[in-house]
């Protein structure tokens, strides 16, 4: 995956159970655009990946509930 591909990531480009990342867009210069081959793509995730993921995601929902940014939306 480029780096512009990783800043571009959501989320919901995650399928943590079928261990998979979408590309479906990148940033290049601060700007959002499409990958570079122009079409989304699909790049497996380790196992090891998968897990430090789910660990980032539950701390950062935990620091929007703690700071009051925002309610989160199971």
């Amino acid at each position: 995956m480029r780096i512009g591909e990783a800043l571009g990531l959501q989320w919901d480009d995650v399928d943590f159970n079928s261990r998979f990342i979408e590309v479906r867009r990148s940033i290049v210069r601060g700007k959002i655009s499409t990958p570079k081959s122009e079409k989304s793509r699909r790049v497996d995730m380790s196992l090891q990946l998968t897990e430090a993921l789910k660990a980032h995601m539950h701390e950062s929902k935990k620091k929007v509930i703690v700071l009051g940014l925002g309610r989160i939306v199971e």
